[in-house]
């Protein structure tokens, strides 16, 4: 499950939500519903900011996800949410 997170935002967005989705047994669910879950900044912001970076644009971030999902992560199919500017990503 690939998270987004909006703009101004970070992956702090997620931090109570990723534990009950990687480990949902231990919040009263069913242990078998848990997900992988990947939580990138948004490439130029928050946490992966440099200064004189240039900004990427929703379709280059889209592009950089699915990138990351598919050929680096290796997975065929995967699910997205996202905020704000995450929606747009996603």
């Amino acid at each position: 499950l690939l998270l987004s997170h909006g703009w101004p935002g970070s992956i702090w967005e997620f931090h109570k939500l990723i534990p009950m989705l990687t480990d949902p047994g231990a919040h009263g669910a069913d242990p078998a519903d848990a997900f992988t879950v990947v939580a990138p900044s948004l490439p130029g912001y928050a946490f992966s900011f440099k200064p004189d970076q240039p900004r990427f644009g929703i379709a280059e971030i889209a592009d950089v996800f699915a990138r990351l999902m598919t050929d680096v992560l290796g997975y065929k199919r995967f699910g997205a949410q996202g905020g704000d500017w995450g929606a747009f990503i996603t």
